[in-house]
């Protein structure tokens, strides 16, 4: 193959090369504010439901050592219905009145109350 072939080669390479890298780039900071803004909504929703938790707990004369009574814990949530975490992961309320919600992505994505 003729130097000037290679060339022309190499370079065409190149500019392939930083047109990717342009739109990887481009890309990489609306990726980022998409896994951030899942965090933030999973947290809120753990929010929610540690929310309506206590209002029950409050409503119906409950101590922080009394379990849970799921069923009448999302009757004070505003849709009444449990939310789900938009990564997939789903929210399990506390065992008693004390402990708080989680969700099962906690350790793998940082889903969790702080």
């Amino acid at each position: 193959m003729p130097k000037k072939r290679r060339t022309r080669w190499w370079v065409r390479g190149l500019i392939l090369f930083f047109i990717l890298a342009l739109f990887g780039a481009l890309g990489l900071p609306s990726y980022v504010r998409s896994r951030t803004a899942c965090l933030s909504s999973c947290i809120a929703n753990l929010k929610q439901i540690e929310g309506a938790a206590m209002q029950w707990a409050l409503e119906n004369q409950k101590t922080d050592a009394d379990k849970i009574d799921p069923a009448g814990v999302v009757t004070y949530l505003k849709s009444g219905l449990m939310p789900t975490c938009p990564d997939g992961g789903s929210y399990a309320m506390g065992i008693n009145v004390s402990s708080p919600p989680t969700c099962t992505l906690a350790g793998t994505l940082g889903h969790s109350l702080p």
